[in-house]
């Protein structure tokens, strides 16, 4: 190695769909829609956990589901 090398980040191993659902009518669409989500916390925030996925792009589709339901939602490589 010359030290020029660049660094290679490591490769996700996949990807978590967290979603805010802030009141009981958000949690009522949030439960219709994915039944099995659970609250979670990520830095230091109240959110529900829609599931993990092995591909970023499992993970978009569930993401636009839940935007096109009008519920605010990020994906999050780990």
């Amino acid at each position: 190695l010359n030290g020029n090398t660049p660094v290679k980040p490591a490769p996700s191993k996949g990807f978590k769909v967290l979603a805010r659902a802030d009141n009981g009518q958000q949690q009522t669409q949030l439960r219709s829609l994915y039944p099995d989500a659970f609250r979670t916390s990520y830095n230091g925030r109240s959110l529900w956990q829609i599931g993990v996925f092995s591909t970023q792009e499992n993970a978009n589709q569930v993401l636009e589901s839940l935007s096109n339901a009008g519920l605010s939602a990020n994906v999050i490589p780990f």
